[in-house]
């Protein structure tokens, strides 16, 4: 299988498309066809050269995107539910989270309560399974 990526070759200019080979999921791991993708605020400071401290006076092949949604193409060994616990399989819409709270770091934590971890189960934040990072669309 291949997949397409579009990839940012100067500040402010134009995207190439790319093909690629599309690996199998790994143990534990999903394979999601997007179906639509966002551009948020960060991609477009990006865009303009306005975070080159971070990513380098030239773009070095960069890819954007965090905000999207598809299906699960293929479900690696071990996964049959979502971040929620919700059954997935083979064809289900999904949303993804840009991030799954640990809710152990400074960022997942309100000021002043490093160490404490909130009394989830797993699927939560702070429920310790960070593996899965997709949200079943209902």
């Amino acid at each position: 299988m291949m997949g397409r990526v579009a990839v940012l070759k100067a500040y402010g200019g134009d995207f190439e498309l790319r093909e690629y080979p599309v690996p199998d999921p790994e143990p534990g791991a999903i394979l999601i066809r997007l179906t639509r993708a966002g551009v948020c605020g960060s991609d477009l400071h990006i865009w303009r050269g306005e975070m080159k401290e971070v990513y380098g006076a030239l773009p070095r092949d960069l890819t954007f995107g965090h905000e999207m949604c598809g299906r699960v193409e293929r479900l690696g060994t071990g996964i049959t539910v979502d971040s929620a616990g919700h059954p997935l399989g083979e064809g289900d819409r999904v949303a993804f989270l840009y991030f799954f709270p640990c809710g152990r770091c400074s960022v997942c934590l309100p000021a002043g309560r490093d160490g404490e971890l909130p009394a989830q189960g797993p699927g939560e934040p702070g429920g310790g399974d960070g593996a899965l990072f997709q949200q079943r669309v209902r």
